[in-house]
């Protein structure tokens, strides 16, 4: 169910309805907080900045990354990590 949630925000955001997008991008959000998914949290993360930087809300896009770099570091990923690396290309090549 997450995920239909995510191709659906993911459709919505390739044809330019930031709207639909980020309400799909939310609705899987919630709830991977309430599964406790940290990783699946970062990834919605990931998906609700990529509006934000399309919609040039350069502030609210800082503070989103800001709480992603925090998870990642809270679950032990880091930048030199292949997870890590591979969902950041992942999600700035499906929204840039």
């Amino acid at each position: 169910m997450i995920w239909s949630k995510v191709n659906l925000g993911n459709i919505f955001f390739e044809e330019k309805k930031f709207e639909q997008a980020r309400e799909y991008f939310r609705n899987s959000l919630k709830l991977r907080i309430e599964l406790g998914d940290m990783l699946g949290i970062a990834y919605s993360l990931l998906s609700v900045n990529s509006i934000l930087e399309k919609e040039n809300k350069s502030l609210n896009s800082a503070k989103i990354l800001g709480i992603f770099k925090n998870i990642i570091d809270s679950i032990g990923l880091d930048e030199g990590n292949h997870e890590f690396n591979t969902s950041l290309c992942k999600a700035k090549n499906n929204y840039t």
